[in-house]
């Protein structure tokens, strides 16, 4: 499972569908699920680093490009950024 190092949470409900939600002021808000990871950077930006729980590529889902190789690496993320990854596939 996906998380961001500086801090996580997750619901009940989210725990049963196999997704997970990471918040952690300053930094991103991020959704994790069956290979997926979507970020949004706060309102200052900057370096996050995310852990993907499985070594390998990290995607740009919709550029395809490969961003990272997993299973840690840091984003330079813009205030407001919104990104999408695909891993472990």
């Amino acid at each position: 499972m996906a998380h961001a190092r500086r801090g996580r949470s997750q619901s009940p409900s989210a725990r049963r569908r196999g997704s997970q939600r990471m918040s952690h002021p300053p930094g991103a808000t991020a959704w994790a699920a069956e290979g997926w990871l979507s970020v949004m950077a706060d309102a200052n930006g900057g370096p996050v680093t995310f852990d993907a729980g499985v070594p390998g590529p990290v995607v740009d889902a919709l550029t395809g490009a490969k961003v990272a190789d997993g299973p840690t690496f840091t984003l330079q993320m813009l205030p407001g950024e919104t990104r999408l990854f695909a891993f472990g596939r």
